[in-house]
Order: structure tokens, then C-alpha cells, then sequence
């Protein structure tokens, strides 16, 4: 298969790690090849291992930032995607490695289902413990296989894939679906820039394809790496819930998928929470307040009530929405699995809610037999006042 896939190779400092990850794209087995990799002004050997790597190596060239750019992958990511000549595209994280026919298996799969996107399974490897490690999202596969053994509804499908782990080095892209609809990265002083891409490519692709196969290693827990932080950055994740919802509204798709967005940006306050500073929780319940302004109280118990998910985010939503700080802060302190006082107010409170509007159908219901019968009878008398004339 001669098609050509296009590898974005993003690094900073990663010079430990990026020979491993150059060699694993040097030896894929699928050719022809096209290697971007775009330095993000590494202050270490990455930059001068990579160039002794690919100086020699057909179709691969070296971006280099003298400047570090503000956030994270966006703006290299985004470079490489400017440059790009190849049908497909796959992204490469400088300390990652990938099995020799990953490219070649997602890109079969591709052309076999005509698909925009392809998504793949991979492991974490725990650099501080040096051992393999299942991904968040692992317990979301067997559902996912279901799904399309069954032929499952696309838009099912869809909403699945929106609650996996975002990255988009376990995904191949064709290149002509990405550039047609102007899928980038957003661009700013902030981190994690591939949630909003995971959102805008999953809703977009007409055709999703999976193999759920462990196909590349994801390195976690080194030194310098973002997903380690505890500090402010992590409340720029924020910012990319503000960015799908603005993307969302202006694609008309808001009320479609504002379920499926309430509950994601659950599942991410949950994770912050566990990880930010204590000197950070009065600008965490801050973000959440602002983030749960935009949703009305029955939106949230309508997503809390189609979605098994867990209680401590609910319990910390509950509180932002009803504006409740004491309620917030006792339930950091408390922890996930001691405090669900928040979460209980929420289920007893959709529980009203929800007899409440089965009340009032009810109602609405027996008004509309009695209104019915009172026309029939109505029609009934003029008919024999009529007659009687």
C-alpha cells in the first residue's frame, strides 16, 4: 500500500528518551514514510540526537524553535500539521515508541472501513518503576468491541470514544478529513491541548475505526513531564472545556452534546481535584463554579442520571453549582471515598425533581383526556341543539 503517512515527532528535552522514539518510527514497517519532528527549543541533547538520527534519512526534516512556546504540544503540533505532505497523519510524543507494524495495521484498517480516524489501544510504561501499566481508559474497550460487533448507532459509538483517554499519538488521521474541516490544536499559555482535538475529530469524522491492540508504549511518572504537575497548569485545563463548548455552539451541536460534555468535564474536575495544591483549591472551586454557570440544574441531573460515573466529581459539582465553598473545601479534605453529602443533595434533589415532572405529566395528561372529552360533549350538544331546530 503506497500510501504515504506523515509522523509529527513533538519534543522538549526528552533526550533520555528520543532515540528510542526515532528508532521506532525509522523501523515501522509501512512505507513510504514522512518524519516532521518539530523541537520545541530543548535545552538538553534532544535536538542533536535527533539531527544525527534523520540528518541522513530521506523525506524526514527538523523543525527547530528557538523559543520555547508557550503551553504545550499546540504550536509544534500545529507546525508539523502546516507542513505535512502525506495522505495520513500520525503524532509521536519524543518519549514514546510504537511496535514495528503500528502504522501499517492502522492504516489497513483505514482503508478497509474508509474511515477518518483509526484508534488503537496502548500501554503506559512508569519510568520511576520502570514496569507496564494499563491506561486510564482500559476498561472501556470491552463496551467499545461490543458496540461495533453489534453495530452499534454511530452516534453511540461516538459518545463512547468522547470518554477515552484523548491522545492522538494512538490514532492515524487521513490528512485530507483533518485539513478540509481546519482541525488544529488550540494555541495558548496552557497544557493538555489534546482534549479539544479529541472532541472536534471524534464529532467530525464521518467514519471511526478501532484495533483494540496494544500497539504503542506511553512513558509516564519522568521528571519534567506535565501529566506530573500539581500546580497552576492543571487549572488551565479549564480552558479547553471553554474552548469545545464555544467549538460546540458554533458547529450547532451545543444541545446535542452537552450531556456527554457535563459529564467529561465531571470526570476531569474529579482528576484535578485530586492532584492540585491545596494552595490552589480556592481558584479550583472558582473554575468549577464557572464552568457549572453554564448548565442548568436539570441539565446536570440529566447527565448524572444517563451516566455511571463516580461521586466524588459529583459531589464537588453539586457544591460549585449551589455555590457552597464550605461544602467544596470539606469535601477535598474528606477525599473521595469519606464525604458524599454533596452527592446525596444532588440524588435526592433529582429524585424531586424527577417525581415532580412525572406529576406534572400526569397532570398534563389528564387535563388533555378531560379537555378532549369536554370538546366531544360540546360537539355532542350543538349537534342535537342543532337537530332540534
Amino acid at each position: 500500500m503506497n500510501k504515504k503517512i506523515s509522523v509529527i515527532i513533538t519534543t522538549y528535552n526528552v533526550g533520555p528518551y528520543i532515540e528510542q522514539c526515532i528508532a521506532s518510527i525509522l523501523n515501522q514497517t509501512h512505507q513510504p514514510l514522512e518524519i516532521i519532528l518539530v523541537d520545541d527549543a530543548s535545552t538538553d541533547e534532544t535536538l542533536s540526537i535527533a539531527q544525527a538520527l534523520l540528518g541522513d534519512v530521506p523525506d524526514a526534516r527538523i523543525i527547530s524553535f528557538t523559543q520555547n512556546t508557550p503551553g504545550g504540544v499546540g504550536i509544534p503540533a500545529n507546525m508539523g500539521l502546516d507542513q505535512c505532505t502525506g495522505d495520513y497523519i500520525a503524532f509521536a510524543d519524543g518519549d514514546d515508541w510504537y511496535e514495528p507494524d503500528m502504522l501499517e495495521k492502522m492504516l489497513e484498517i483505514a482503508e478497509r472501513d474508509d474511515a477518518d480516524t483509526v484508534m488503537v489501544n496502548y500501554k503506559n510504561f512508569d519510568e520511576a518503576n520502570q514496569t507496564i501499566i494499563d491506561p486510564a481508559d482500559a476498561n472501556r474497550w470491552d463496551l467499545l468491541n461490543q458496540q461495533f460487533r453489534d453495530n452499534e448507532n454511530p452516534d453511540v459509538i461516538r459518545r463512547h470514544i468522547l470518554r477515552f483517554t484523548p491522545v492522538p499519538w494512538r490514532k492515524l488521521y487521513r490528512a485530507s478529513f483533518i485539513h478540509a474541516h481546519q482541525l488544529r490544536f488550540p494555541e495558548g499559555d496552557f497544557f493538555f491541548e489534546d482534549n479539544p482535538l479529541h472532541w472536534f475529530t471524534t464529532i467530525k469524522a464521518s467514519r471511526i475505526a478501532i484495533l483494540d491492540k496494544i500497539m504503542c508504549y506511553h512513558r509516564v511518572n519522568r521528571p519534567g513531564q506535565t501529566m506530573a504537575s500539581n500546580g497552576r497548569e492543571l487549572l488551565f485545563f479549564y480552558r479547553h472545556y471553554e474552548s469545545t463548548l464555544a467549538w460546540l455552539r458554533a458547529q450547532d451541536t451545543y444541545e446535542e452534546f452537552e450531556n456527554d460534555l457535563i459529564t467529561w468535564i465531571v470526570s476531569q474536575i474529579e482528576w484535578t481535584s485530586k492532584k492540585i495544591t491545596r494552595a490552589l483549591w480556592m481558584d479550583l472551586y472558582n473554575e468549577v463554579v464557572d464552568v457549572m454557570s453554564n448548565h442548568s440544574e436539570q441539565a446536570i441531573f440529566s447527565a448524572l442520571a444517563r451516566n455511571n460515573v463516580g461521586t466524588y466529581g459529583w459531589s464537588l459539582v453539586t457544591a460549585a453549582k449551589f455555590q457552597d465553598l464550605g461544602q467544596f473545601i470539606q469535601i477535598l479534605l474528606s477525599g473521595p471515598q469519606q464525604n458524599t453529602m454533596a452527592w446525596e443533595r444532588l440524588r435526592d434533589t433529582h429524585s424531586k425533581v424527577a417525581k415532580l415532572e412525572a406529576e406534572v405529566k400526569k397532570l398534563r395528561s389528564d387535563m388533555n383526556a378531560k379537555l378532549l372529552t369536554l370538546d366531544r360533549l360540546t360537539r355532542a350538544t350543538l349537534l342535537y341543539t342543532s337537530n332540534e331546530q
